[in-house]
């Protein structure tokens, strides 16, 4: 998709009398970004997986979703997924490409932020407020709303395996996971 919206943004730029000699070729482009655009709103409203819609969002051309790694971009998938029309309105689909595009421009800012507010968290309650807001923006039941022991042992085990680190120590919610496996 980038690469037929850079042809066609240089196709604009080029004088009358060669855009006549392209115009088949414009209307060619034309053709494949629509095609393009209504199969990644059908492919990404099918949601197979996090695994499955994270490649068809690689596709975009979307430069905050482009630079993150493989693991991030499967959370942001999730992210997406939990956040997108479905969350509020059961089988809605995403009624565009725009509302892709905005909808992951959006999971990617949040993503940054639920992982920045894990790591810049300076105390075990700081953490447990991390861990409550990334189980609730990703979906997961597990300590959504709670103010058992298991979520301060848990905000224990992530802020003290982090704390001596640097502050950037979590680069994917999957790091903090994988804190808690034995």
């Amino acid at each position: 998709m980038p690469i037929i919206k850079a042809a066609l943004a240089e196709y604009d730029g080029l004088a009358p009398g060669v855009k006549t000699l392209l115009a088949n070729e414009k209307s060619v482009l034309d053709t494949l970004l629509a095609t393009g655009q209504s199969n990644i709103v059908i492919d990404t409203n099918l949601q197979g997986s996090e695994t499955n819609v994270s490649v068809r969002l690689g596709y975009l051309g979307n430069a905050g979703y482009d630079v993150l790694s493989s693991i991030q971009k499967v959370e942001v998938a999730k992210h997406l997924i939990q956040k997108g029309p479905k969350a509020t309105v059961p089988q809605a689909p995403f009624a565009n490409y725009a509302a892709i595009e905005a909808a992951l421009t959006a999971s990617v800012t949040e993503y940054a932020t639920l992982v920045n507010n894990l790591n810049t968290a300076t105390d075990v309650t700081a953490t447990e407020t991390a861990i409550t807001a990334i189980t609730t923006e990703m979906g997961w039941a597990a300590y959504t709303g709670s103010t058992s022991p298991t979520l301060n042992q848990v905000a224990t085990a992530v802020f003290n395996e982090k704390n001596g680190n640097n502050v950037n120590y979590y680069e994917t919610i999957a790091d903090m996971v994988a804190v808690l496996q034995p």
